[in-house]
């Protein structure tokens, strides 16, 4: 193997020198257009800069107030209500209220004591106020 005919296993692209003259072909303004700030050296735009436009972060109204992602929403009822609704020997969950039209998407449901119940009715999956437990003599 000689020396001339080695050559190197990728082509090492030259490396554009920029702003060093009229002879290199890049010098005098070197691509940055003429004067203002972006043909300065160290130019940065600020972070969200729209171009003189009214930043979006100003453009959109402030978020008030506490909110709680991991809140639970639940639907009161009174036991009144519940009466009026069910008939003797029924369950009362939340799949139940909804095909009755009462609660409009399946979220929890919690009885409270208001009124009186007359009837014998199951429940599934509904929470009880305290109240309501003493009412009903649930012990849980």
């Amino acid at each position: 193997m000689k020396a001339h005919l080695l050559k190197p296993k990728f082509k090492a692209k030259a490396q554009i020198r920029r702003g060093r003259g009229s002879g290199s072909g890049k010098g005098a303004k070197s691509g940055r257009g003429s004067k203002g700030q972006k043909a300065r050296a160290g130019f940065q735009l600020p972070r969200g800069f729209e171009g003189g436009q009214s930043k979006m972060v100003r453009r959109i109204p402030k978020r008030r107030g506490f909110h709680n992602k991991f809140k639970k929403e639940v639907f009161a009822i009174n036991l009144s209500e519940i009466d009026k609704i069910f008939k003797e020997g029924e369950t009362v969950s939340p799949k139940t209220l909804q095909e009755k039209g009462i609660l409009r998407r399946k979220i929890s449901v919690k009885i409270l004591s208001d009124g009186e119940l007359t009837k014998a009715l199951k429940f599934e999956n509904v929470l009880f106020s305290k109240k309501t437990k003493e009412k009903l003599g649930i012990t849980n």
